[in-house]
């Protein structure tokens, strides 16, 4: 971060990162209405800038690994984490998001890092754990209905039925019967040829 701050200093921007700040951006990094977009944009950002600048993002990468080296702190290890999966080190990332859930037991943000980079790599088992994890530890509708899309498509490629019901009728009750949320389960039955499951 201090070579990033030194490199946009030189064009006349001035930028810190406390630990609180850090921490505060992690655990406040979601948006009732953007969800996380505004902290990966900021990420992905700071991605953009130290490639552009030295054509690799390891100076930020290295930057980081110093920071994690020295504090306890979950921040800085959930942006190392996402930095990794950025740097498409995806089990770097996880052994990240990992420690973040040790250092932080109460926060949703670890096991959904951990769910998504399983989920990417196959590891369902791996997935469906993490998500139910990161499940019960959400209190906002909106991500409690990503975690449970995303765990009734783990529960239908595994070919559990009963649980994608479970899954999709839990999302229903909280979608308040939305009509459109009820059509999904049949929808992505459909499109996985399950016409009998469908009806």
């Amino acid at each position: 971060f201090k070579d990033l701050a030194k490199r946009v200093a030189e064009k006349k921007i001035q930028i810190t990162l406390s630990e609180e700040a850090a921490a505060r951006i992690a655990h406040v990094g979601h948006d009732p209405v953007f969800g996380a977009r505004p902290l990966k944009r900021a990420l992905q950002r700071m991605v953009e800038i130290t490639r552009a600048e030295h054509g690799t993002i390891d100076p930020l990468l290295r930057s980081y690994e110093e920071r994690v080296a020295s504090q306890r702190g979950f921040a800085p290890r959930m942006i190392l984490g996402h930095l990794y999966k950025a740097a498409s080190r995806p089990a770097d990332a996880r052994r990240l998001y990992e420690e973040a859930a040790r250092v932080d037991p109460r926060s949703p943000l670890a096991p959904l890092g951990v769910a998504r980079i399983a989920r990417v790599a196959g590891e369902n088992v791996a997935a469906r754990g993490a998500y139910e994890t990161a499940l019960g530890l959400t209190r906002d509708r909106s991500a409690q209905q990503e975690i449970l899309r995303a765990l009734g498509e783990i529960a239908l490629d595994e070919h559990d039925w009963a649980g994608a019901r479970g899954y999709y009728q839990r999302l229903a009750a909280l979608a308040q019967g939305s009509h459109y949320v009820r059509m999904e389960l049949a929808q992505a039955l459909a499109s996985r040829r399950e016409w009998e499951r469908a009806i």
